[in-house]
């Protein structure tokens, strides 16, 4: 059996339903704390689905610089945020002797859902009016871009997408990499920003959790 070098976890960066950080997030889940709750990103009451865990009280540039904010989506705001976190917990220090051997894996949806926006503003307005950022903030690779950037890394850099396992996924993979010698460190793990009417109301639609006793209607 081969002998592999063991892959250990050295730090944490959560921004959550829960909370802002690991460590709050963490004392939430163990009080027995619920994340979700009535959406309030938009006025839900006309739609089958009217709960969610919303990440709230997250306000980008309370957390880091105003131009950084500008330029990312909510989900790569949050993923950056995260990694500095996860960057202090670990006491890492990132240099010139370090940085080409330190990756990025996160998973992501990017903010698909976004686009319909620029739709509108082609429709009215016409397409020299559209955001010229739209492509890079709304890409599912633009989490593990951005957070590469912001930390100044360059091992391997890269998003997947496995749907529900997403997140799980990038830390395995990452594992791999790191089994293989691809690299040192990696920041792994998953970013999504996806509560608004669009997925809302496609998954109120799809009922994949079809029953009537399970509809997520707030009783009055």
């Amino acid at each position: 059996m081969a002998d592999f070098p063991k892959v250990v976890v050295t730090g944490l960066g959560m921004i959550t339903p829960l909370a802002l950080d690991a460590p709050a997030t963490w004392r939430a889940m163990l009080a027995g704390v619920s994340g979700t709750g009535r959406i309030t990103t938009f006025d839900p009451e006309a739609f089958d689905v009217q709960v969610a865990a919303e990440v709230k009280g997250f306000v980008a540039e309370d957390l880091m610089d105003r131009r950084t904010a500008r330029r990312s989506g909510r989900h790569t705001q949050m993923a950056v945020v995260a990694a500095r976190e996860a960057i202090e917990s670990a006491n890492l220090i990132i240099d010139d002797a370090n940085r080409d051997a330190i990756g990025v894996l996160i998973a992501s949806s990017g903010m698909l859902f976004a686009i319909g926006e620029q739709e509108r503003v082609i429709d009215e307005r016409g397409p020299g009016r559209v955001d010229p950022l739209t492509v890079p903030r709304i890409g599912q690779y633009s989490a593990a871009v951005r957070v590469g950037r912001f930390l100044e890394v360059r091992g391997p850099n890269s998003s997947v997408n496995s749907a529900c396992a997403s997140g799980g996924d990038a830390i395995g993979q990452a594992m791999n990499l790191l089994l293989l010698g691809q690299a040192d460190c990696i920041l792994a793990g998953g970013s999504e920003s996806m509560i608004s009417r669009v997925p809302i109301a496609s998954l109120g639609s799809s009922r994949p959790c079809r029953s009537r006793s399970m509809r997520s209607r707030p009783s009055t």
